[in-house]
């Protein structure tokens, strides 16, 4: 058989607990294993890295620099009697196929 280090050490963790004990508030007993739960905190700092890897893979992209800029632009610059206006321009036809220029008009 051949398995990674964090299952042997995950699966190592999982027979010492004793399934009668659990109750529906432990997430191991859903076959969830959280990144707070005691199996993670238990676990080597290499193997708590190799664990959370996924989690850190899942951080979205920022937003593109023009993008960024023209919110801080609008913050500044909001004027409430503009926003009668605002809506037709802010309608979108969901392709995004719209460059940088027009993403900012």
């Amino acid at each position: 058989k051949n398995s990674s280090p964090l299952y042997d050490e995950l699966l190592n963790s999982l027979e010492d607990v004793v399934v009668s004990d659990l109750s529906w508030k432990d997430s191991i007993a859903s076959q969830i294993i959280s990144d707070d739960s005691e199996l993670v905190k238990k676990l080597p700092e290499k193997l708590k890295r190799v664990f959370m890897e996924p989690a850190r893979r899942m951080v979205p992209s920022p937003l593109p620099p023009i993008v960024r800029e023209t919110c801080k632009e609008f913050v500044s610059d909001y004027d409430e009697r503009q926003m009668e206006v605002l809506p037709g321009k802010l309608e979108h036809d969901k392709s995004w196929k719209e460059g940088d220029e027009i993403l900012v008009e």
